[in-house]
């Protein structure tokens, strides 16, 4: 996992932008009107790569996989374990299953990690989508709730986790729970006799407040390269300095200082040049005549 520098000296644009200022980048390149809103849905299906901005510290944690599934594993059903490292959508059914991890909880060396959009950021996009578009806020969601952020490092999953004591836990996932549901979830608690101070790890099941989407440069250059590239027109037009140089060589070659005035006779006398090379590409008379008269200094 190698972390990600400031700043580059290899491009003009940085090592990753704002959605607000990958929109203005595509604008430019495109020469069209892209919104936030386009840029959303692109990634929702897939067409851009986003990353998240971790403005504070986060630990990471492997998940388990094969063949591109996530294994998910059975938690622990007491009232504790239930609230501390389950969703709190949990609380809602009657099941308590959890992604399964494995390896060394550790600290990512770079603080934008890119999105495989699998777990709950998913959600936040919708969101965001939808906010854009001035629609109803989604209620639960196109995601699935086991997982809790997820992020990638191009050749792994990991979960998002946070260090904490389990009192300070309670008192977090408590507030994400109905107030009915929570007291009934409180005065199960304070039935069991455990160590409040202890402190372990626990998955992030909801967006931090301080995060946010941005986009890559790698991704943003291969997502213009790959949508736009195809759309952008060809130019005809040939350069002031060129023209001079093509003027030039018209004026001094004698089967063709004859003809600087009648570009599209002069274009048939390129063309057999070309075809005895052969080039077979069909030359314009239009464009031929546009460089002549720029190069020409009268």
């Amino acid at each position: 996992m190698n972390s990600l520098p400031y700043h580059s000296n290899n491009s003009v644009m940085p090592v990753w932008v704002t959605i607000d200022e990958a929109v203005n980048i595509i604008k430019k390149h495109a020469s069209e009107e892209v919104t936030a809103s386009e840029i959303w849905r692109y990634a929702l299906y897939g067409h851009l790569t986003l990353s998240i901005y971790f403005q504070s510290p986060v630990i990471l944690r492997r998940i388990k996989t094969r063949k591109n599934k996530i294994f998910l594993m059975k938690g622990k059903d007491d009232p504790v374990n239930l609230l501390c490292y389950l969703s709190s959508e949990y609380h809602f059914m009657n099941n308590c299953w959890k992604v399964k991890t494995e390896g060394d909880f550790i600290s990512p060396p770079s603080h934008i990690m890119d999105t495989p959009l699998l777990g709950y950021e998913y959600v936040m996009l919708q969101r965001l989508l939808a906010h854009s578009l001035d629609l109803p806020l989604p209620e639960s969601g196109q995601c699935n709730i086991y997982r809790g952020i997820l992020v990638s490092d191009g050749s792994d999953i990991f979960q998002v986790f946070e260090y904490r004591s389990l009192e300070q836990r309670i008192f977090q996932q408590l507030q994400f729970i109905p107030v009915d549901k929570a007291s009934l979830c409180h005065d199960e608690i304070n039935k069991i006799q455990f160590d409040r101070k202890k402190k372990d790890y626990f998955p992030v099941y909801h967006f931090p407040g301080d995060a946010c989407f941005v986009v890559k440069r790698q991704h943003l250059e291969s997502f213009i390269s790959q949508l736009y590239s195809s759309q952008a027109k060809p130019s005809t037009q040939i350069s002031t300095p060129l023209s001079r140089l093509l003027w030039l060589a018209c004026k001094h070659n004698e089967h063709t200082n004859s003809l600087l005035d009648h570009p599209y006779k002069l274009v048939s006398v390129f063309e057999e040049w070309a075809a005895s090379d052969g080039i077979t590409d069909r030359l314009s008379g239009d464009t031929l005549k546009k460089a002549l008269k720029r190069g020409s200094p009268v």
